[in-house]
């Protein structure tokens, strides 16, 4: 998914004209600066991230929203995802995912064993990340990673 920013660029352009504002760093960054993830290259061009613990890659996907960011925020710094997962989702008229300005980075392995998410909020379509990243390994993001599928619009 790219977002469009005022200069007309993508959204890569729009994170990094408005990285220095942010008081939370982005999800995508915080994983590869994180010790337990590493980015495996396969050819000279592609490459993906991977779980240093198991070798597992890591399937990045997102939720909307059609609410306000606060009852995201709440359950997520509660770190309750059965609530997040009960906050509408954004839909369109025939009931397929939409978007919307409030959304759930969220990245995990098939196994479980590593859960990785941020709440983001869209403002003049520019990702402004309103929480700190949160990991959980081991046991805390088995217990999640179901839940973790269930949010995930991008399969």
């Amino acid at each position: 998914m790219r977002t469009i920013c005022e200069s007309g660029g993508s959204r890569m352009c729009a994170k990094s004209s408005i990285r220095k504002m942010d008081s939370h760093t982005y999800l995508e960054d915080y994983v590869l600066s994180h010790p337990q993830f590493y980015k495996d290259k396969k050819w000279l061009i592609f490459s993906q991230l991977k779980y240093k613990a198991t070798g597992e890659k890591l399937r990045q996907g997102f939720r909307y929203f059609a609410c306000e960011s606060a009852p995201l925020l709440e359950a997520f710094k509660r770190q309750d995802f059965a609530c997040i997962a009960s906050l509408p989702f954004c839909l369109d008229e025939e009931d397929e995912p939409d978007t919307s300005a409030v959304c759930l980075d969220i990245w995990y392995t098939d196994s479980g064993s590593a859960v990785a998410a941020q709440p983001v909020e869209y403002i003049n379509h520019n990702p402004q990340p309103i929480a700190p990243p949160l990991v959980l390994e081991g046991d805390a993001s088995r217990a999640i990673v179901q839940m973790a599928r269930t949010l995930d619009q991008s399969l």
